[in-house]
This record gives C-alpha cells, structure tokens and sequence, in this order.
C-alpha cells in the first residue's frame, strides 16, 4: 500500500512586507518548519539585576514556528537584511506570556523579553523620542 503525503499547509505571511522578503523568512526558517504568524517587530529586553528598564535589541520579523524537526514550537525574530536569526525563545509546557498593552507582549526568558508588534497602530504606545 502506497502512503501518500499530504502538501505542509501554505507558511502564513506578513502583509507588512513584501512577497521576496515573506520568502526569504520562509527560507530562513529551514526544512520542516512552517510558519503560523509572521510580524514585524521590534525587540525589546531588560538587564539584570533588577530588570526595570527597556532596552531596544532587534527590529525584524518574527515567527510563531512549528518546528517538525525539533517537535517544539518557537518564536523567532529574523533580520532580513543580514539574512539570520537573530532571536529564539522555544514554547516550553508552562511557557507564559503576557500581552501587557495592545501590541506589547512580553514573556520570561533568560531576560525578560517584549515584541512590539508593527500592526495596526503600534505608535501610539512608543515613548517619543527626544
């Protein structure tokens, strides 16, 4: 008996960028991996000891990741100019995650972690900048 393989579901893209760089993540992201979300974020971090003041890391595109592979599922944050991941967090059993503010979700990690997400009206919730 012959087993036939269904296709991999279609990676969802970002209608924030353009269809060459939705296939570059696409690319980036390896064999057997498929993308659920795709966003363009920026990557917020805290340093310890007391973890009380944001700092900018990234600016990219981030990936909620079913990784066949690995067995796991990840958020992932790529920079498409430099064509890499830059970031990964894996969505352990009791992974927890905050959406804090709209667009602002952040997530324990080895340092508390927060994605600003691109979509919708984002500015709004930015500090101004001097």
């Amino acid at each position: 008996m012959n087993a036939t393989r269904k296709p991999p579901p279609p990676n969802k893209p970002s209608s924030q960028l353009t269809r060459e760089e939705n296939e570059t993540i696409f690319r980036l992201l390896g064999a057997r991996c498929q993308t659920l979300s795709t966003a363009v974020v920026l990557v917020f971090a805290t340093d310890g000891p007391h973890h009380n003041i944001w700092h900018k890391r990234h600016c990219g595109v981030a990936t909620f990741t079913k990784d066949n592979v690995r067995r796991s599922y990840y958020i992932q944050v790529y920079d498409v100019i430099a064509g890499k991941r830059v970031f990964e967090q894996e969505l352990y059993n009791q992974f927890t995650y905050y959406a804090s503010m709209p667009f602002f979700h952040q997530f324990e990690a080895e340092v508390r972690l927060a994605f600003l997400l691109s979509s919708g009206s984002p500015h709004s919730y930015l500090p101004a900048t001097p």
